[in-house]
Parts: structure tokens; sequence; C-alpha cells
């Protein structure tokens, strides 16, 4: 079946959690907020800004399963930095990226899950 936001697409977890014009907004928002925590944290630390936009392999999300990209990328060795605490500023990435999306993935199931029961309610009033 199509998306009941009126999307023309079939209304699957991948629509749904990526691509559905309904969350967009939300999305957005959040993906501004982790870029922004990412490039201050990794401003602290003394890395330069990079212009790298897609880091999720084969261009293709798995948030909404729990699932953040590697992100080892976005921080090149450098001479200043111990491997270990190279290690910790990544699980510091990892643990925001991993927080912000999950609270994410809430947010859409939990609105989701409401326009729905609206619907079964509003479709089953008693005679």
């Amino acid at each position: 079946p199509y998306c009941r936001f009126g999307c023309r697409a079939l209304e699957d977890p991948h629509h749904l959690f990526v691509e559905c014009k309904r969350y967009t907004e939300w999305r957005v928002e959040t993906s501004k907020e982790i870029e922004n925590r990412t490039r201050r944290k990794l401003t602290e630390k003394g890395f330069k800004e990079t212009s790298q936009t897609n880091i999720w392999p084969l261009q293709y999300s798995f948030y909404y399963l729990g699932h953040i990209p590697k992100l080892d990328s976005l921080l090149p060795y450098s001479p200043t930095m111990t491997p270990i605490a190279r290690e910790q500023l990544l699980y510091h990435l990892a643990a925001d990226w991993h927080m912000h999306i999950i609270r994410l993935v809430g947010r859409i199931f939990g609105d989701y899950q409401q326009e729905m029961a609206k619907r079964l309610t509003s479709n089953h009033k008693p005679r």
C-alpha cells in the first residue's frame, strides 16, 4: 500500500523513517543538530572541517535500525592525538549520533502510532 501520508511510495520502514515528507523537517532538524555537535567536538580537538557530506555506506541509511555509519573517515589520524584519545573521541561522537538518531526514531514512530490510532478510532465509531 502507498504511504498513508500522501507520498507516492510504498509505505515500508525505510520510506517512513528516511523519505516520508511528513517527517522531513524532523530529519533535517536532527541532522543539523548532529552535524553541529560533531563539528564543535572536532573543532575543539583541533581538527579542520571536512567537506564529506555522505558517509553512509552505499548512500543508504539504516539509522532507524539503530545503526550509525563508521565515523573513522571524519577523524583522520593526527600526530598530536594519541590513538586512545582518538578512539575516545570516536566513541563520544558515535554516542552522540546514536542518541540523536534513537530520539528521532522514537519521535517518528510515536507520531505514526498516534496517527494510526486516530484513524482506527475514527473508522470504528460506535453506532
